[in-house]
């Protein structure tokens, strides 16, 4: 199953239909932020899984 970051369709949709180089630039910011986020929680869901598993 595929997690999705909260706020994650908003962004995606919000850098669709963009219109301005502005609008582009902070649309994809939140985008890649929401999805570092995500990153860094599975991570460390799975680095404590791994210590579990040890």
């Amino acid at each position: 199953m595929r997690e999705l970051p909260i706020g994650f369709p908003g962004h995606y949709r919000r850098l669709i239909e963009a219109d301005t180089l502005r609008s582009i630039k902070e649309s994809a910011t939140s985008l890649l932020r929401c999805t570092g986020e995500k990153i860094e929680e599975i991570k460390y869901r799975v680095k404590g899984k791994k210590k579990l598993d040890s």
